[in-house]
C-alpha cells in the first residue's frame, strides 16, 4: 500500500496488504469539536469508537479541530484531507460535522451552509463519499445564535449540498434538548460536549451510515 502524507492527529485501525485495502474503508473525520472528540477520555472519542465498531475493515483518521469553522475546513481541504484519499480502498468516506463555529463567529446559516456545499462538491470531485452530521446545540450560544444554528441544521437535513448521507444527531432528544443535556449522563459538566457515553450513542447513530456507504462503493 502506498504511504500517504498526514497533517493532523491520527487514529488508526490498521489494514495490511493490497487485498485487505481493496476490501476496506478509509474513513476521515473532519470538522469541529464533536468530530474531534472533545470531552472524551483518551481513546474514547467519536473516531476511536467508530473505528472499534467497524473493526479491521476500516482505517480511521481524524483532522478535525475544536474551533474550526466550515469555511476553514473548506480552504484547508486540499492540504489536510485530499492527501488522505487512498484509491486502493473500496470506499473513501469523510464524516463531517461543522457549522457551530461559523454561527458563533456571526456568518449566519446561509453562509455556513454555502461553505459546506462547496466542501461536499470538492470531496466528490476527488472521489470521496461524504456523511454530514447535524450540530449539537450547546448552551454557550446566545438565543439568536441558537436559532441560527437550528436554521443551519435544517439546511443540513434538507441536504441540498448532495451529501451521500446525513446523520441527524440533533434529532435525539437526549442530545438536542438543553434541559435534558444538563441532567444527562451523556454530557460533561455544562452540557457542551459529550462524555464517553455520549460518544457511544453518537457512534451507534453513525456506524450504520458508514457501513451502508461502504457496502455500496
Amino acid at each position: 500500500m502506498r504511504r500517504r502524507a498526514f497533517l493532523g492527529t491520527l487514529a488508526l485501525v490498521p489494514i495490511t496488504g493490497t487485498l485487505a485495502a481493496s476490501a476496506g474503508m478509509n474513513v476521515v473525520f473532519d470538522g469541529d469539536g464533536v468530530a474531534a472528540g472533545i470531552g472524551a477520555s483518551p481513546g474514547r472519542g467519536l473516531d476511536a469508537q467508530v473505528g472499534a465498531a467497524l473493526g479491521v475493515q476500516a482505517r480511521v483518521q481524524n483532522v478535525a479541530a475544536g474551533t474550526r469553522p466550515v469555511l476553514n475546513c473548506l480552504t484547508m481541504f486540499g492540504q489536510r484531507v485530499a492527501p488522505l484519499y487512498i484509491p486502493e480502498f473500496r470506499a473513501n468516506i469523510i464524516v463531517f460535522q461543522g457549522g457551530r463555529q461559523d454561527i458563533a463567529q456571526g456568518r449566519g446559516p446561509a453562509r455556513a451552509y454555502a461553505a459546506l456545499t462547496d466542501y461536499v462538491a470538492a470531496a466528490h470531485r476527488q472521489g470521496w463519499k461524504v456523511i454530514v452530521l447535524t450540530e449539537l446545540r450547546p448552551d454557550d450560544l446566545s438565543a439568536a445564535r441558537q436559532a441560527d444554528l437550528e436554521a443551519y441544521n435544517d439546511r443540513v437535513r434538507h441536504n441540498r449540498a448532495r451529501a451521500d448521507a446525513v446523520v441527524d444527531f440533533d434529532s435525539e432528544p437526549r442530545l438536542a434538548d438543553p434541559v435534558q443535556r444538563r441532567k444527562s449522563e451523556l454530557f460533561n459538566a455544562g452540557g457542551v460536549y459529550p462524555n464517553d457515553g455520549g460518544y457511544a450513542l453518537l457512534t451507534a447513530m453513525l456506524v450504520p451510515a458508514i457501513k451502508r456507504l461502504g457496502s455500496t462503493a
